[in-house]
């Protein structure tokens, strides 16, 4: 059998020495063609040829694992870095879920705050129109007994020097008083009581000296210190018990009494005038201030304080 080798050139050289190798392998017929040295060569080409493309095959190969080898490690660098961001994302979700938490309980102790400061605010403005209250009823009280204060002492010292004990006194003692009962009717209360004050210090055996008390009895209670009007009005009617003047200084110390709150007492000094000094302006005031169960029930007591 004749094989045609004429189309054997279009081969890649490589295929053609396989080629041919077979072929010489294949058909014995042909070996004279061919001696040994040239099969040995053709055999060594095709060794080489192979061992060539071996190790380009290896090349690449070795080529393509680097490549694949850095793009694994990059690729594995990348995942690294996706897991920190996925950690440092969950760390943030985290603390802004800490920080939501925190501010949920800010914000309902605030609101409990809050509420706690409304309810305080309406209780002090509560509280704030109650005093208010008692203040305006206070001071309207205290405008009136003022002007009564005024109206009745106005009637009892018309002059400056007290006429009605008709004292004897220095010029001196009369200029002091004087300046000291100017005060007071120029409703400088807080400077009368001082200078009447004074003047009992510094003149303690006057002629003047129940009017002083008296006075400055008065001065106290105008200037609303009515415990300091108590003490000067128990002593000049403990000191001197036939004043003229006793009812209109029992009325003062009476309503000292209930300034400060103490209403058995001022009651008792209410019913003392009835008792004492009936078909007076003070009994008639007394009788007014005393509620009507306790009008009747007249009795005398002491002005003073019991002493321990």
């Amino acid at each position: 059998m004749m094989i045609n080798l004429t189309h054997l050139n279009s081969f890649p050289k490589t295929m053609r020495i396989v080629i041919g190798t077979l072929y010489i392998v294949s058909v014995p017929c042909f070996a004279g063609l061919l001696d040994d040295n040239e099969a040995r060569k053709a055999i060594l080409e095709l060794r080489t040829e192979v061992r060539k493309q071996d190790a380009q095959h290896t090349e690449k190969i070795n080529q393509l694992s680097i490549n694949l080898t850095q793009e694994l490690a990059q690729q594995a660098k990348q995942n690294q870095q996706l897991v920190e961001e996925v950690n440092t994302l969950k760390r943030t979700i985290l603390d802004l879920n800490n920080m939501l938490i925190q501010t949920k309980e800010a914000h309902a102790r605030l609101s409990g705050q809050l509420e706690l400061l409304v309810n305080q605010q309406q209780n002090y403005a509560t509280d704030l129109n109650k005093q208010t209250l008692i203040l305006q009823t206070q001071q309207a009280k205290y405008i009136e007994q003022t002007a009564n204060l005024d109206k009745r002492l106005t009637q009892l010292e018309p002059n400056n020097v007290d006429k009605t004990q008709e004292p004897v006194a220095e010029r001196s003692e009369i200029f002091d008083f004087n300046s000291a009962l100017a005060q007071f009717k120029a409703a400088n209360y807080l400077a009368s009581s001082q200078s009447f004050t004074a003047f009992i210090t510094q003149y303690p055996r006057s002629e003047l000296l129940a009017n002083a008390y008296f006075w400055l009895g008065n001065a106290h209670y105008a200037h609303r210190d009515s415990k300091a009007a108590i003490t000067a009005l128990n002593t000049l009617l403990r000191q001197f018990p036939d004043y003229a003047k006793a009812a209109e200084a029992s009325l003062t110390l009476a309503q000292s009494y209930e300034d400060i709150g103490d209403i058995k007492r001022s009651q008792d000094v209410y019913q003392s005038i009835i008792s004492k000094f009936p078909n007076t302006s003070a009994a008639q005031t007394a009788a007014q201030a005393l509620p009507k169960k306790a009008v009747p029930s007249v009795k005398k007591i002491m002005l003073m304080p019991k002493k321990n």
